[in-house]
């Protein structure tokens, strides 16, 4: 099975669509119908019903979408993490921050941190400043910049004081 066919499969059952998912993927419609064709034919299932020009996705094709995502996530995510790999990065973390935060005080401390972490690559996630206490919480981000304190039991350190306080 090709991933081109589930990646072409994935945004013709978003779209239901095949002159708008050629136009997303920068294929020919032709194309589209072909990935289509061959994915069903692979499955030896029907995934979308056809009425003149005009498709459908059926209950087995949106049942095989949710698996289509998982896989394609995976895929994607197993190169994006051999190519950082390749470019030097062993660990990866995610810092959850507020968007001002992000605009004033985190480009400096991200300079910091890679001059004495260059292995570690970095993952920004703008957060609303009541939202990333969740985060946390949750294990979406490993580190969170906030102005707020968090309702929930994680371990926090303040970083600065605003001087008019």
């Amino acid at each position: 099975m090709e991933t081109e066919w589930l990646r072409t499969f994935i945004v013709a059952a978003k779209t239901e669509n095949f002159r708008e998912a050629a136009e997303q993927r920068f294929l020919t419609q032709s194309t589209i119908s072909k990935h289509i064709q061959h994915l069903e034919k692979e499955l030896q299932i029907t995934l979308f019903d056809r009425q003149g020009k005009q498709v459908k996705l059926n209950h087995i094709g949106a049942h095989f979408l949710q698996h289509a995502e998982k896989i394609m996530a995976t895929i994607d995510e197993g190169i994006q993490n051999t190519v950082s790999f390749l470019n030097g990065f062993t660990s990866q973390l995610t810092i959850g921050v507020a968007p001002q935060i992000a605009n004033s005080t985190l480009p400096v401390i991200i300079d910091a941190f890679q001059q004495q972490n260059p292995s570690i690559q970095l993952t920004i996630d703008l957060l609303k400043s009541n939202e990333i206490g969740e985060a946390l919480h949750a294990g979406k981000v490993d580190i969170g910049l906030s102005k707020l304190t968090s309702t929930h039991d994680i371990h926090t350190d303040l970083l600065a004081q605003n001087r008019f306080n």
